[in-house]
This record gives C-alpha cells, structure tokens and sequence, in this order.
C-alpha cells in the first residue's frame, strides 16, 4: 500500500490529466450503454445486429481520433491557422475522413454477414447489414468529423494544445453518438425493409466508385491517408467483428442482465483506454532509450505496467458505479445489485493484464523490425480489449453465479 501511494505521488501531473479523460470517458460510454440496454428489443428483431457494435465504435475513434491528431501536427507545424475548405490541410483530412467513413461500414458489414453464416449464427442478410452499418456511420461521421474540426480549432484558438483535449473528447462523444446513429439506422432499415436491397446495391456502386477515384485520381495527400489508415483499419475491423460475434454468442445473457449492457461500452472503452496509455507511454520510453528492447524488464517497465494497474483499481470501479447508477436513474433493472462493481473490477484487472502484456511484447517485436510501434498499436491494442473484455466479462459473470 506504501508503495501504492508512493507511485500515485510522484505521478500526480500524469494521473491527474489520464483520468481526467478517463473519468469523462467512463460517462459518455455509459450513457451509451443505457441506449444499448434501452434498445434490446431491436437486438432481438434484427439477429447479428449487435456483432456491429464494436466494430462501429472502434472505426468512429479510429478515423476521428486520426483527424484530431494530424490537425494537431498541422497547428504545431504552422500549416493551418484557420478553417477553409481550401486548406489543403482540411480538404485532405475531410476527404480522406469521409472516404474511410463510406469503405469500412460495408467491410464490417460483409464480415458481419459472413463470419454469422460461417459459424451458424443466426444473423440478418448482407443487404440489410450494409444499410445499417453505413447509414450509421453516415449520421455519426457526419456530427462527429464537424464536432473534430469545431474542439480542434477551437482548442488552438484557445491556445491550448490541441493534443492534449481532441482525442479524449472525440472519443467520448464518439461513443454517445455512434451508438444511437446505428439504432436509428437499424429502425429505419425495419421500417423501410423493402429498400434494402436496393440501398446496399447502390452503396456498393458508390463504393466502387470511389475506390477508383482514389486509385486514378490526383490527389496523392487523401490517397496516402486512406491507404495507411486502411490498412490498420482492415486489421481492427476483424478483430472488432470477432468481438461482436461473442457479444452475439452471449446475447440472451446479456439481455437477461440489462445492467449488464450499461456497462458493455464503458468496460470494453476503458480496457482499451489503458492500453492505449500503456502502450503510448511505453513506446516514447522505447523511441527515447529509457527503456530498451534487448531486455524484457526493468524498473521502468514495471513502472509503467504498475501505472496500468493503478488505473484499473481507480477506474473500473467507478465504471461499475456510474453503471449502477445509470441503470437506477432511467429504470433499468440491475439484479446483481453492489456485486456489480466488484464484477468490473475483477473482469477489468483481467482485461488490464492482456492490454497490458499484449502492449509490451508487441511493442517490442515492431521495434527489433524497425518499424514504429506508434503507427499500429493503439488501434490494435483498443481492438484486443475488445474481443478479451467479452471473454472477461463472461468469466467473471460465470463466477459469479450470474449465467
């Protein structure tokens, strides 16, 4: 305990400032996780729906939270002071945005549909996976890109550092959004069943389209974007979509504990928000020499694998608070009552030690390759805590006599 405290002293500013975006995290994803429990009935009319989920959120952080970060290089680099759609700046990055936002829900969506048939889940068709997956990214990219752009400029009008407030903010409005945008698709795929069809027919002809305008076209800057982005992005989206075929798999649980689905979003966002900040963290250390890949250890890596945990304990409890007290606000039936929190607690120090493990040995591999870690391991790492914190949840509800 003496070390404990010892630890959280001497890392106040850091503390301070990671769980600040955290804390606000954890709010924004509950809130979410109240629309997912609210809308359950949706779950049940259209099977494989909730496969989507993961994949949806993680692709909304993903492309956004790139938005933010190149607009953030572009302010520090002097290349942009004002919004205009003549900067190449903002063209590039509203295109290239808007680009990813179109291709990857139709991936998702034909993965969705044939991992469901491969492994006998019930699931919807294709067509009508399509609609939703892109009719949800159309209404939460297109708030969420102008909401990118509004913290960014505004944050840099500000004088502050765009870095420190655009991706935590992009990604706790990211989850609000993102979740209700792919219900209102799926009600508006149920109520206009008879256009599916037609409608997946004609996102995959624009698809087309702008997969050769991308290729043949002039503007070299969006292509480079598109293509480094997707190539992480087809990594995360199967990874993602694994981790929804769980959620499919245990979805009559799930449905049977609504609390439990408060919770979903925020556990899973958190397991993946203290990786990330492991593995950022961690990754600078390597890139700086403080810590070196020739030996699997040191003070400093424990150290930082030490700082994972220490948010864990802070943060999933809490996760598990908010959640009870969601449910409570808005009537949501929550059967295991305090044990709750505990539950997070323990399945969020399991989810904590493969992000974290995960981190160091991936971190490591890329680095002996020569190849930046900084590049592929955040969405990598947000996307493993996906599919484990499923399995983790699973495990402790099982101990729990819950399922």
């Amino acid at each position: 305990m003496k070390f404990l405290l010892s630890f959280i002293y001497e890392n106040t500013k850091e503390l301070k400032e990671s769980s600040a975006a955290l804390f606000l995290s954890i709010f924004a994803s509950a809130v979410a996780g109240a629309f997912l429990s609210s809308s359950k009935e949706m779950l049940l009319i259209i099977p494989g729906l909730i496969i989507l989920v993961p994949g949806a959120t993680n692709m909304r952080g993903a492309i956004f939270g790139a938005v933010g970060a190149r607009l953030g290089s572009a302010f520090h680099l002097g290349q942009i002071k004002s919004f205009g759609l003549k900067n190449d700046v903002v063209k590039t990055n509203v295109l290239s945005s808007a680009y990813l936002s179109i291709i990857f829900p139709v991936i998702l969506a034909s993965l969705a549909s044939l991992f469901s048939t491969v492994l006998g889940l019930e699931g919807a068709t294709i067509s009508t996976f399509i609609t939703i997956a892109f009719m949800g990214s159309i209404f939460a990219g297109s708030i969420l890109l102008l909401v990118t752009f509004f913290i960014a400029f505004t944050a840099y009008g500000r004088g502050w550092d765009p870095d420190n407030v655009t991706s935590p903010l992009i990604a706790s409005i990211g989850d609000i959004i993102t979740l209700p945008s792919l219900l209102a698709a799926a009600w508006l795929t149920l109520r206009f069943s008879n256009f599916s069809d037609y409608f997946s027919l004609g996102v995959i002809g624009l698809l087309i389209i702008l997969i050769i305008t991308i290729i043949l076209g002039k503007d070299s800057k969006t292509r480079v974007i598109v293509v480094q982005s997707s190539a992480v992005l087809l990594v995360t989206t199967l990874l993602n979509t694994i981790s929804g075929l769980l959620l499919q798999d245990t979805l009559g649980t799930l449905i049977a504990i609504p609390s439990v689905l408060v919770l979903l979003p925020a556990f899973l966002s958190q397991g993946g928000n203290i990786g990330s900040i492991f593995a950022s963290r961690f990754t600078t250390k390597l890139h700086l020499g403080i810590i070196h890949e020739e030996y699997r250890g040191g003070f400093e890596t424990l150290k930082e694998m030490f700082g994972a945990y220490t948010f864990a304990l802070l943060i999933f409890p809490v996760v598990g608070a908010i959640s009870i007290g969601i449910s409570g606000f808005i009537g949501i039936p929550n059967i295991l009552g305090t044990k709750l929190i505990l539950i997070s607690l323990i399945g969020g120090l399991i989810v904590t030690t493969v992000v974290v493990l995960s981190s160091f040995f991936i971190s490591i591999f890329f680095m002996r390759r020569s190849i930046d870690p900084d590049n592929v391991i955040v969405p990598i790492i947000t996307s493993m805590a996906d599919i484990f914190g499923v399995i983790s949840l699973v495990i402790v509800l099982t101990l729990f006599g819950a399922v």
